[in-house]
């Protein structure tokens, strides 16, 4: 069931990407960078799973956390089949230069959200937002405010665009957002799966 949520809000959302003319397809699949995490302690075990399911770079960042660099079909088979991670995500952008409320509006809106959420060809896609971390801004540092400002600021680069809003589904939304911040260092990332992968 997740796999199958995974795959249908993951495809969704790249309807909204740009025609390619078969000459600009290559016979490489692109790859993006993701990030696994797992209880703390138990990373290097989560580094040896991701290496045996033949993803790229993998790279302990922290007892409780693992990137790497994967194509979408190896991505979908970690969420299938990795054991110790619970979360496993898509890096979609990050900045290190959020001092403050105002600042991460203007960061959201620079973000490809067309791509994202829908740019009016086609139904808008639902989201969710959770913010984990602590800024060092002021303005930021409630972690509900912190995820409800770059709602609103997607919401509204939406509404700029195509002149309605995505709906937020905080259960089982097709496109679930995290935001890491540490002091002025914010990474937004899109979530594979619902839930916690060992549900």
């Amino acid at each position: 069931v997740l796999a199958f949520q995974s795959t249908h809000f993951l495809v969704e959302s790249r309807k909204n990407l740009p025609h390619l003319a078969a000459s600009d397809v290559t016979t490489t699949p692109s790859t993006s960078s993701y990030l696994a995490t797992c209880i703390p302690g138990l990373s290097d075990v989560l580094v040896d799973e991701l290496r045996h399911l033949g993803v790229y770079d993998v790279c302990k960042l922290s007892p409780s956390a693992v990137s790497c660099t994967a194509t979408l079909l190896q991505a979908l088979a970690c969420t299938m089949h990795l054991r110790t991670a619970h979360k496993f995500s898509e890096l979609l952008a990050s900045s290190d230069n959020i001092h403050s409320k105002e600042d991460l509006e203007y960061w959201i809106s620079t973000l490809p959200v067309a791509h994202l959420l829908g740019d009016g060809c086609g139904g808008l896609l639902t989201l969710s937002v959770v913010c984990k971390g602590r800024p060092s801004a002021a303005d930021l540092s409630h972690t509900h405010f912190t995820a409800l400002t770059v709602k609103n600021a997607l919401c509204d680069a939406v509404r700029q665009i195509r002149g309605d809003r995505p709906y937020v589904d905080t259960t089982y939304a097709q496109v679930p957002l995290v935001v890491h911040c540490h002091e002025s260092s914010f990474t937004l990332y899109r979530c594979l799966h619902h839930g916690s992968l060992h549900e």
